[in-house]
């Protein structure tokens, strides 16, 4: 998403900056970063235990220049204070159901720019819905005060026009955007074993957080994986397990796919025949790694956007409805298994389906793809108009101050 919109940005407007609010800022530092970014500490519990409490007491107290002032020791308070507006691209925030930390971080995010008084505006997201009565409060106190929101498709939309919203409109992840470079496909290149020419090659990305949503119904989606790798081999295929969310450096499961990918292979010993991209490609190199595949199976978003980007036949696997917005865009919603349906033998079935008809869905794909895009540039369209605006604001105001001759 980062790329998505620095890209597009640069191509729109001249000399564009970014802070990055990062939760693993040393992480992002050691990644390339695009042309004009700094990486910003914006840990979760300097956000939720810090930043928001101060910014709470004091706009409320002394009032939001002064709690400006006094807040700029934060580094994550400063580049809001500084910036001409602050972009939320959570990806997914105020759904019910994720748990009290995850809505206060939500928060955290949103109430301090808000109080501050600078833009923010929420960039292709999932949203609602808003039942769980903490998370409504929430979001109504906070998401109509927003300058914009880009809902990441109907469902999200009809959420917010529930909660009485009307500063949003649809559009598509902003990640349709970004650009990969022939770099960026040769060092994808490089990260795949020779393949006989002729052989089919599966893309497998799952996910902790949809193996965590199986977890919590008795679910045992790691069997589901290792079935479907098996069934895959038997059908000819060569498999290439693509964790989409990789901390080599951590043997914590939180963000890290790699850990469970690794499981799956030692599970019922499917290693045979897979290919296990261990390293943490940067995000170009895993969209072209995602258009070499012949077909994908993901449980992460972005793996799914990717693979919509790339023209390659998907099958998505996860909770929520962030899945079905996106494969409604191409009218794929056929090839997505939601959390509550899942088992081996669905899996199994919609892959059967996909692989006898992958021409036909990479032919859907492709013809949807040019509207698809047009609508992620609503993402862009909606930065450009608001920085405009500030900009002629700011010109008018410097134009009617009166001084001395």
């Amino acid at each position: 998403m980062l790329l998505g919109i620095t890209q597009q940005m640069d191509h729109r407007m001249d000399a564009c900056t970014y802070d990055l609010i990062s939760i693993y800022p040393r992480q992002d530092q050691a990644e390339v970063c695009p042309p004009g970014v700094r990486v910003i500490p914006g840990r979760p519990l300097t956000m939720i235990c810090i930043l928001l409490p101060l910014t709470i007491i004091l706009s409320s107290t002394v009032g939001k220049k002064t709690a400006g002032r006094l807040l700029r020791w934060l580094p994550a308070a400063d580049a809001m204070l500084k910036a001409d507006v602050v972009v939320d691209c959570s990806g997914i925030s105020f759904v019910d159901g994720r748990g009290l930390a995850k809505l206060i971080y939500n928060v955290s995010l949103c109430l301090p720019p808000l109080l501050l008084g600078t833009p923010l505006v929420k960039l292709a997201q999932t949203l609602g819905p808003f039942n769980f009565r903490l998370n409504r409060l929430f979001a109504e106190a906070i998401l109509p005060r927003l300058d914009r929101i880009i809902a990441r498709g109907d469902v999200t939309a009809e959420h917010l026009a529930e909660l009485g919203c009307t500063n949003y409109e649809i559009g598509a992840d902003v990640a349709f955007l970004m650009e990969v470079s022939a770099v960026d496909m040769s060092s994808a290149k490089a990260l795949l074993p020779d393949i006989p020419r002729g052989c089919k090659v599966l893309g497998l990305s799952p996910s902790v957080v949809t193996e965590a949503q199986c977890g919590a119904r008795g679910l045992d989606y790691r069997t589901m994986m290792a079935d479907l790798i098996a069934y895959a081999i038997s059908k000819d295929f060569k498999v290439v397990m693509i964790p989409h969310a990789v901390r080599p450096e951590s043997r914590l499961r939180r963000n890290n796919d790699l850990i469970l990918c690794r499981e799956i292979l030692d599970f019922k010993g499917c290693n045979a025949g897979v290919c296990l991209v261990e390293s943490k490609p940067r995000a170009p190199v895993l969209r072209a790694l995602i258009s070499r595949m012949d077909v994908v199976v993901v449980s992460r978003f972005h793996a799914a956007i990717s693979a919509l980007s790339t023209g390659v036949p998907l099958l998505t696997i996860g909770g929520g409805h962030k899945y079905r917005e996106a494969m409604s865009m191409f009218g794929l919603e056929a090839y997505h298994v939601g959390i509550d349906e899942l088992s081996s033998k669905d899996i199994l079935q919609k892959f059967e389906t996909l692989t006898s008809s992958q021409s036909q869905v990479r032919e859907e794909i492709v013809s949807d793809l040019v509207a698809v895009k047009g609508a992620a540039v609503r993402n862009v369209d909606t930065l450009v108009d608001l920085l405009q605006a500030q900009s002629r604001q700011e010109f008018t105001d410097e134009a009617t101050v009166p001084h001395d001759e």
